[in-house]
This record gives C-alpha cells, sequence and structure tokens, in this order.
C-alpha cells in the first residue's frame, strides 16, 4: 500500500505546486509580453520559417521524423531555435536547417539573457513561425514564437496542455492554435499530425527507424538515470537484474550522462559482474546511438536512451511508473523489434486514462523478477 499512499500525498503537493506555478507563468507572460511589443519592427518583408523547439534530448528524437516534410514544404529560409544540448545530434544526423540559434535553458531565468534572444529573432524577420510541443512551454517556446512577430505564428491549442489549459495570457503569443481530435495519441505521431495540419498534407501514422542497419551484438545496455529521480530504480535492484541476466549476453555496459555518476558506482560496486562495464559519462551524445544501436537489449526508464532505441529498432525493457506512458513510452504497436513497458504489478495501464501525478516510491514496485523476465523475452532467438 506504500505507493498508493506515498502517490496521494504526492499528487496534493503536485496539484497545489500547480495552482501557484500558474499564476507565477501567468504574471510573467503578461509582463514579458509588455518588454517584447517595445521591440522595432522591421520595414523590410517578412519571408522564411522559424522553428522553435528547446525541449530535450529524447522529445528531440522523437520529433526528427518530420524533419524532411518541413524541408519539402516550409517556406525558406529556416531558422531552428533549439535547446543547446541537442547540438551534436543536429550536427551528427539532422542537419536541415538554414540558421540555428542554440539556447542555454540554465540562463533562461536571467532578464538580459531573454532580451538578446527576443531581439535576434525579431531580426530574423520570419513570416510563419511555429513551436510544435504538445505541453506548450509557455514561458520559453511560446514567447520565442511571440517575439519573432511573424504574420502566422502555430501551436497547439491550449485547451491540450494537461496541467495549465487555462492559460489564457497565452492567447495574444500565438495567431493559429490547432486543435486535435485525439486526445491521446504517442507524441511521435502527435508531431506527424502537427506538420500535417500545417502544411495541409499527408503523412503516413507510422514510427520508422532510421538506423535500422547496426549489426546487434549480444550486449545489454543499462541506461539507469532519468532526468527526475522519482523515475530512478533502487541501485540494488539493478545490481541483482544485471547479475540474473548476465549469462544471456557476452557484454553488460552502465551508460548515461553527469547526473548518473554517483549512481552508476553504486550500481557497478553492488554486481559485481565481471561482465559489466561502466561506461557512464565516458562517451559522447553521438556515440550513445551506436553503443544502443550495436546492442540486442536496452534497459531503461523512459527518458532519451528509449527513442534513440527506436531509431535503431534496438529490442527494449522500459520501467514506468505509468506518468503519461500512452504518450511517450506506447512504441509496443508500431515497432516491429520487441517492446516492453514494466510497470508496478498494482498499476493497471488503461490506453483512455491519463497518469499526471507520481511519486518517487511507485518505480520502486517493480520487481526485479518482473525485469528480469522482461529482459528474457526481449533477447534475439
Amino acid at each position: 500500500m506504500f505507493p498508493r499512499l506515498s502517490l496521494f500525498v504526492s499528487s496534493i503537493l503536485q496539484n497545489r505546486k500547480q495552482k501557484k506555478d500558474f499564476l507565477k507563468i501567468e504574471s510573467f507572460l503578461r509582463n514579458e509580453q509588455k518588454s517584447i511589443d517595445f521591440l522595432p519592427l522591421i520595414a523590410e518583408p517578412k519571408k522564411g520559417t522559424l522553428i522553435v523547439k528547446c525541449d530535450d534530448i529524447g522529445d528531440f528524437l522523437l520529433w526528427q521524423q518530420v524533419i524532411p516534410f518541413i524541408k519539402a514544404n516550409a517556406d525558406g529560409p529556416i531558422t531552428f531555435v533549439g535547446n543547446s544540448v541537442i547540438q551534436p545530434l543536429i550536427e551528427a544526423w539532422f542537419d536541415f536547417a538554414d540558421h540555428y540559434i542554440w539556447i542555454k535553458k540554465s540562463k533562461w531565468d536571467d532578464d538580459n539573457y531573454r532580451m538578446e534572444i527576443y531581439k535576434q529573432l525579431r531580426l530574423i524577420n520570419a513570416k510563419v513561425a511555429f513551436t510544435p510541443l504538445f505541453t506548450r512551454h509557455f514561458r520559453m517556446d511560446d514567447l520565442m514564437v511571440y517575439a519573432s512577430n511573424a504574420e502566422t505564428r502555430f501551436a497547439w491549442d491550449r485547451c491540450h496542455h494537461p496541467y495549465f489549459p487555462q492559460m489564457s495570457a497565452s492567447d495574444s503569443l500565438i495567431t493559429n492554435p490547432i486543435k486535435s481530435k485525439d486526445v491521446l495519441k504517442l507524441e511521435y505521431l502527435r508531431h506527424i499530425e502537427f506538420i500535417e495540419r500545417i502544411y495541409n498534407i499527408e503523412i503516413p501514422h507510422e514510427v520508422k527507424p532510421l538506423f535500422p542497419n547496426f549489426t546487434k551484438y549480444k550486449t545489454l545496455i543499462v541506461f539507469p538515470a532519468a532526468n527526475t529521480k522519482s523515475r530512478w530504480w533502487n541501485f540494488k535492484k539493478y545490481a541483482q537484474t544485471i547479475k540474473a541476466v548476465s549469462p544471456l549476453f557476452d557484454k553488460v555496459f552502465l551508460m548515461g550522462g553527469p547526473n548518473a555518476v554517483e549512481y552508476a558506482k553504486q550500481i557497478e560496486q553492488a554486481a559485481k559482474e565481471p561482465k559489466l562495464s561502466n561506461m557512464v559519462n565516458q562517451t559522447e551524445l553521438t556515440e550513445l546511438m551506436a553503443f544502443i544501436g550495436e546492442a540486442s537489449v536496452l534497459l531503461c526508464p523512459d527518458t532519451s536512451a528509449m527513442h534513440f532505441s527506436m531509431l535503431t529498432a534496438t529490442n527494449t525493457v522500459v520501467l514506468s511508473n505509468g506518468n503519461n506512458w500512452q504518450r511517450f513510452a506506447n512504441y509496443q504497436p508500431y515497432v516491429q523489434s520487441k517492446f516492453k513497458i514494466v510497470f508496478p504489478s498494482y498499476f493497471k495501464p488503461e490506453p483512455n486514462k491519463v497518469k499526471l501525478n507520481y511519486s518517487g516510491a511507485e518505480i520502486q514496485a517493480i520487481t526485479v523478477s518482473q525485469v528480469v523476465e522482461a529482459i528474457k523475452e526481449c533477447v534475439p532467438n
């Protein structure tokens, strides 16, 4: 019962925080719009397309399949505004725009930094601007679209926002809000729908691995960390799982970024497995694609590594507390590779019921035996 009680308490606290956040964001939007409105107008005719998408690595990987359709239909020149952490991915595999502006998200609360970005965007003088985030980032991406002063500004209608659908202060930021008939949809397919609606085209609603030709080896990649600690499974459980499945593999690699260094050391020391190599914080972002692509199985929480595995057709086991699983982790109906989501045993996934709240105790309710069984099912014959 503890995970359910923990979720109940966490939900109360999260709902209270959301009410406070709503008021803060609403006030921030109104003040920022006033500042942006003082920027000088550009006399020359507007031209080109501005795309603002400053979310994180996994969210970008979900979006990459629409890039060819943007290139084929968008008026040029195309300027892409993105999170600076994805710059290596753009340069290595997804370079498509004529110009790039890289945003350091950690600096967004700096008034001077924001204003300099707004000025850059105004000078671009784009005719069309859009932000494709289904959960709109009102205080960042939306404001940059507004600062561009583009004639046409697209975004998903705020009614779809899972936390702040009443954010009327955002209405003046967007000239063309887009409504969807589908309340729930895999985010990968949602991006396709958005581009279809903007350019009045049809795109196959399917998940395509862009890099399916990696040679697969008998390796297991364990990517244990996620952006939020509520999705970190206990290190002892990872260690027990690795020991249990190591006979199925020639090598096991621990991988991740700097946030997982100490966590990975705990897993490594607890596992004491000769086949295990700790590669956390020792690889470049672009190298992660190859490691996952050449693995036979990936084990991870709901995080960016999961989307790398979908690009490379790698069999995957995902640990999930059920939060928003339909949007970000429901790949199984759309891929030929094996894909298993492991939920806490008490959680009953309902396709049409969205779980928005969470607690750190939920992921711990997943058992080692559940994960071991899922990995065994994903090992190639």
